[in-house]
């Protein structure tokens, strides 16, 4: 029978097979310890492979009061970038967790990747679903493919009352 023959193993064979499992064990690998400590990327209209712009958006504040619990809270920023369009981006308590530090302010950051080009940012609403207040300096939208490229900046006045609560 077919199955019943001797099936000896080449090297070619074995070369292959060890090549193609080592590329899948560092694909694991990249995914496991390296992407999320980069961003999470957000997909407007389309997916990972139809993608034509890409941006970064950036939730800059300066400091959260003592009620506020990060471990439950996500800070949603609204953008209305066009006419008829708008995109609720959530910084969930992992991205915030990721904060760095960026112009002498708390940053998160967002990637964003999307079909249709943002020219600018007509509105931004910040609320967030958890207890206690943070000091939202501004939110920054910057295009990828242009270096030193940012789109617009929106600046909140730094005062007791306007604590996002």
């Amino acid at each position: 029978m077919f199955f019943e023959s001797d099936f000896r193993l080449s090297a070619p064979f074995i070369t292959v097979v060890a090549t193609f499992i080592t590329f899948i064990i560092l694909i694991c690998l990249v995914r496991l310890f390296i992407s999320p400590y980069i961003l999470m990327t957000v997909y407007d209209d389309c997916n990972f492979l139809n993608y034509q712009h890409q941006y970064v958006l950036r939730l800059l504040f300066a400091g959260i009061s003592s009620s506020y619990e990060p471990q439950l809270t996500t800070v949603t920023v609204r953008i209305d970038h066009s006419i008829r369009r708008c995109r609720e981006i959530p910084f969930t308590p992992e991205i915030m967790d990721r904060a760095t530090v960026y112009k002498g302010l708390h940053c998160a950051k967002i990637f964003i990747r999307t079909a249709e080009r943002y020219q600018d940012i007509k509105c931004v609403t910040l609320y967030h679903n958890g207890r206690g207040s943070i000091l939202v300096d501004s939110v920054e939208l910057q295009d990828v493919d242009q270096p030193n490229a940012i789109i617009a900046t929106v600046k909140f006045p730094i005062g007791v009352e306007h604590f996002m609560q």
